[in-house]
């Protein structure tokens, strides 16, 4: 996961593309309008986010954060499973 010192300060956006926001990466992506999708269209070929003017997003499926760490600690709780 990218952390604040991997990103840009500030990314390139024009009418039709954004640019990635990792440091060093000079993708241009189309640019995406109201809805956030994740489309192939939108996404970073060396980093693998979804990208919009404002945000962007991993493909890495939920399941697979379930008992990875962070600095802060776990990313998210280990699923609890419960039986009758």
């Amino acid at each position: 996961m990218l952390g604040m010192e991997q990103l840009k300060e500030s990314i390139e956006l024009t009418e039709t593309t954004v640019e990635c926001p990792v440091k060093g990466c000079g993708e241009k992506i189309e640019r995406q309008r109201e809805v956030f999708k994740r489309e192939k269209r939108f996404k970073c070929p060396k980093h693998n986010i979804y990208i919009s003017p404002s945000t962007f997003e991993y493909q890495i499926e939920l399941a697979q954060l379930h008992g990875q760490r962070s600095k802060f600690g776990p990313i998210l709780p280990a699923p609890n499973f419960c039986s009758l």
